[in-house]
């Protein structure tokens, strides 16, 4: 055993020799692929103090050098992920310095990207130690929260990501920069990058959890969440205004505490304005439904009604409404893009209320049913293996109906009872469910030159056949095998739930 140990000892030292060989030689290309192998066998956990401390003397001298920083880095996220618990504790403060030094050197993307990556860990570790935490969050925090928020702009997603990370691990140790976090976020929600506008959302669903330790406790976390989401209502009802006017015939004023979000204002001449209250309420929507969706530890009294009202707003506006004059092409085309954003906030705050939406069924089987209406074509003259108008809002339809089945089982009311938007919705189910049949006419005319030739033989008196050269120039088209089959899955999807929840109770709907 013991000879058995000691022989395992001395491969670990090889191979990590072997690995200082090739840090040595400095060719980052094949770092990555080097340190997976060496965690792979598990060297780091199981190497004596001195080992290590070589290893450790090299990502510190590598990191001092921009030349070889990226190849420090790699070597550092290994010795943080693998480390033992001793050794972390140890070295937790000078490497997390030496992260802080590194994104102040504004250094190339990748270089930025890895830091956050290290530094993400590093919290996360430390965040588990508790002396180690209080330390962290007394003196390292704040000033690794300013080094992130002057990185430059093609660094802001990492940054962010770096920032989500302090106010996930530290919340408390964030709240003396919670202004200067917020207007960042909100600088970043009218971003026409999906990234950085997504990361700044579920970043700025983070802000009421912040300091909420030090003065107010539970109380200042439930204020903020609530005064924060009020706000965004306020504010997505203020875009809703500017999107469907003219098109609503009753425009709702939205009454709750708070206000408007401090965003810059768009300029009304703008030829390009409803695309830009289109990007304004696609960011706003996101922070809504991460604020919903997020992990609350304390308790928060939800506005369902409040919310469930903005949904229906949005989604009570068809093409329908809207006008051909001014800008009422524009704000038709990006109806879809609305429409999708208002299911999101639908479908997190079915998450986040759960059962506690049973009283609403009725009126959530019936916004699915005129929803579908509305995104139905007026004369679908789709042929097959040609995808339908509209198909992506439905598969969204669909799969925020499955998943209000799911939650409220055989009291979702879907196809459930006599009412009418039940027999509308269980028509557009089966629509999008069976697949459209190819079909070829056949027009008396003249036989094909092929059939002429055969005159007189056995089949000769179909001489008032039709043109078969005609049928082959229909049957010959481009087609998508795959065309409409997300919509009939999810469709399909849909149903299978329903049929479940009420089979439990025998409620089935005849």
């Amino acid at each position: 055993m013991a000879a058995t140990m000691w022989l395992h000892g001395t491969a670990n030292m090889k191979i990590t020799e072997g690995l200082i060989a090739v840090l040595q030689r400095d060719r980052p290309e094949h770092l990555p692929a080097v340190l997976a192998s060496y965690r792979e066998h598990g060297v780091v956990s199981s190497q004596s103090e001195s080992a290590l401390g070589g290893l450790i003397g090299i990502s510190n001298a590598q990191l001092g050098s921009i030349k070889t920083r990226f190849s420090g880095l790699c070597l550092l996220a290994v010795l943080v992920s693998d480390g033992s618990t001793d050794l972390f504790q140890q070295h937790c403060l000078s490497w997390l310095r030496a992260l802080q030094q590194t994104i102040q050197s504004q250094d190339p993307l990748p270089t930025m990207e890895l830091a956050v990556c290290v530094l993400r860990d590093l919290l996360q570790y430390s965040s588990q130690l508790p002396e180690l935490a209080r330390e962290i969050g007394l003196n390292s925090i704040p000033g690794i929260l300013t080094s992130l928020l002057g990185l430059k702009p093609e660094c802001h997603l990492a940054a962010m990501e770096g920032m989500r990370a302090c106010m996930s691990f530290y919340p408390r140790a964030c709240g003396s920069l919670r202004g200067k976090l917020g207007a960042y976020f909100l600088s970043k929600l009218d971003s026409d990058n999906p990234k950085l506008q997504e990361a700044a959302c579920s970043c700025y669903a983070l802000l009421p959890s912040l300091g909420s330790g030090f003065t107010q406790g539970s109380r200042g976390h439930t204020e903020a969440w609530t005064q924060q989401l009020h706000c965004l209502l306020h504010t997505a009802h203020g875009i809703l205004g500017q999107l469907y006017e003219g098109a609503e015939t009753d425009p709702v004023q939205y009454e709750g505490p708070g206000g408007e979000l401090p965003l810059p204002p768009l300029s009304e001449r703008d030829p390009l304005l409803v695309l830009q209250l289109r990007q304004r309420y696609s960011g706003v929507s996101q922070s809504l439904s991460a604020l919903l969706s997020s992990d609350v530890s304390v308790p928060v009294r939800l506005p369902v009604q409040s919310v469930l009202s903005l949904v229906c707003r949005a989604l009570a506006v068809t093409p329908n409404n809207i006008g051909w004059l001014g800008d009422g092409p524009l704000k038709a085309l990006v109806l879809p893009s609305v429409h999708s954003h208002s299911l999101h906030i639908l479908s997190a705050l079915i998450h986040s209320a759960g059962a506690r939406l049973v009283q609403f069924s009725s009126s959530l089987c019936r916004l699915f049913a005129q929803t579908l209406s509305a995104w139905s074509p007026a004369c679908d003259t789709t042929l097959p293996g040609q995808q339908r108008a509209y198909s992506a809002l439905r598969v969204q339809l669909y799969n925020t109906l499955e998943l209000w089945v799911k939650v409220g089982g055989a009291s979702s009311g879907v196809l459930q009872g006599t009412y009418h938007h039940a027999d509308v919705l269980l028509a557009h189910l089966i629509g999008d469910i069976t697949t459209g049949t190819d079909t070829v006419k056949l027009r008396a005319g003249k036989s094909s030159p092929e059939l002429a030739g055969h005159a007189g033989k056995a089949g000769g008196r179909r001489s008032k056949g039709s043109d078969l050269s005609e049928v082959g120039t229909q049957l010959q088209r481009k087609q998508d095998a795959g065309a409409n089959r997300d919509t009939a899955l999810s469709a399909v999807t849909g149903t299978r739930q329903d049929r479940t929840g009420q089979d439990r109770t025998g409620q089935d709907r005849t």
